[in-house]
């Protein structure tokens, strides 16, 4: 009878201090030191609110914000494009911010998007809008979105909500593209999922040389510590981000974190420079930016 106490008692002991050696190995691997940091609260952001925001390079130097957010009200309207959108333009070599302007925007994921060229669009309940770095939006296209960018960053497909046509657009003019089927255009961001439940998002940079993938997942100690997850909503507790050259596979730059308390949850993708060489993340009212060898 002592024995199996004993041994009961060893293996409790063991899987404790398994659960603490995988929750310091989380937590090691979150100390990396960004290249810039910023908090965004300052600008409006806010930690109480329903949240869309979204982060992109308009260049390897110029970084912009859509803080996109809406009042925790329940219920709420299906589409919605109010309150205003808060977008800052950060120059990430001077270390300040340039620009700052209010914007109507859909409270939806991808509702501001970079495109080539420093340009980026955006998504409102009545139309898309392809707007500069200097903010202003001088061309516009009606639709009801969503909105999904190819992966040359040259079309993008508006279109499909509340029953309306899907067009393929040209993401410099916004001049509609004819003979193509909207359903055959590849989108920059490509998901998959894993026999774990693990899903994975990965885009590759605009040239192609450099592939930028996000793990979202499980822990096997989540699993172990809450057996009645699968009858709910999984409590994703990892994320990992890593960078690979395409040519060569070699893993340049890994990120990995608990996103549960990241305000914006696992719905929010990072960002990758037009080169690769820099990845932006939003975590927790703080916007970060790494340094990619």
């Amino acid at each position: 009878m002592k024995r199996s106490r004993s041994l009961l008692s060893g293996a409790v002991f063991t899987i404790f201090v398994t659960g603490l050696l995988v929750a310091s190995g989380l937590g090691a691997k979150t100390r990396h030191n960004p290249e810039r940091v910023w908090d965004i609260q300052q600008y409006g952001y806010s930690n109480e609110a329903r949240d869309y925001s979204t982060v992109g390079f308009l260049s390897e130097d110029l970084l912009l914000i859509a803080i996109n957010q809406a009042p925790k009200d329940s219920p709420h309207p299906l589409f919605e494009d109010t309150p205003d959108a808060i977008l800052v333009l950060f120059d990430i070599g001077k270390e300040r911010p340039l620009r700052i302007t209010h914007m109507s925007m859909c409270k939806s994921e991808n509702a501001m998007t970079p495109v080539v060229g420093g340009d980026f669009l955006v998504l409102s309940l009545s139309e898309v809008r392809l707007c500069s770095a200097d903010l202003h939006c001088d061309r516009a296209f009606a639709t009801k979105g969503p909105l999904l960018l190819s992966s040359d960053r040259a079309k993008v497909v508006v279109g499909g909500n509340l029953m309306t046509e899907r067009v393929i657009l040209n993401s410099r003019t916004l001049a509609p593209i004819t003979g193509e089927d909207p359903a055959g255009v590849l989108p920059a961001w490509q998901r998959s999922s894993l026999p774990d439940g693990t899903f994975v998002d990965s885009i590759s940079t605009v040239d192609g040389a450099r592939l930028m993938r996000v793990e979202t997942r499980q822990t096997r100690w989540s699993k172990i510590t809450n057996p009645l997850a699968e009858l709910g909503d999984r409590p994703f507790n990892s994320r990992i981000v890593r960078v690979y050259g395409k040519h060569t596979g070699q893993e340049l730059l890994s990120l990995q974190w608990d996103p549960r308390h990241d305000w914006g949850g696992v719905t929010r993708k990072p960002a990758i420079s037009p080169t690769g060489h820099r990845v932006a993340l939003l975590r927790r009212g703080v916007l970060e930016i790494f340094e990619v060898p």
